[in-house]
């Protein structure tokens, strides 16, 4: 079964009965760094999300930076070169969740490989047609 809708402005076609999976790996040195915390973060997280269960896209920049702040908190020392990853990510539903009662985890990590992964993901949501409230799941290779 597949919907019909306008994504960036151009008809798309949409197969609401399979979620896509975004992936990293560790051994990408683009964003091996970001690929690993991932990896440690869904075996911490409460529930497993990305893992065993789906993440959910959440859109709107107000939002996305609030579920960071939440996570990544602005007193946190942030090494020379280093940039705060969250997990789930700012831009999912399930992001922004208190690390205390282990539903997210934060890690600093290269800032470079954190931006690289950044743009991968936007790239995914956008060549997967996820849109506000579709899930997917997280790969870590």
């Amino acid at each position: 079964m597949h919907l019909s809708y306008r994504y960036w402005g151009k008809p798309s076609c949409v197969y609401s009965s399979w979620l896509p999976s975004f992936t990293l790996s560790r051994q990408d040195k683009a964003v091996k760094e970001a690929a690993k915390h991932v990896y440690d973060a869904q075996r911490k997280v409460k529930g497993k999300p990305g893992l065993s269960k789906p993440l959910h896209r959440l859109t709107g920049k107000s939002k996305i930076d609030k579920n960071r702040a939440v996570v990544c908190k602005k007193k946190y020392t942030r090494p020379k070169g280093k940039s705060c990853d969250e997990y789930p990510m700012a831009s999912t539903r399930e992001g922004g969740k208190e690390e205390s009662k282990k539903l997210s985890s934060h890690r600093m990590i290269n800032a470079k490989q954190n931006s690289k992964a950044g743009t991968r993901l936007n790239q995914f949501y956008g060549n997967n047609r996820v849109m506000d409230g579709d899930g997917f799941f997280v790969k870590v290779k």
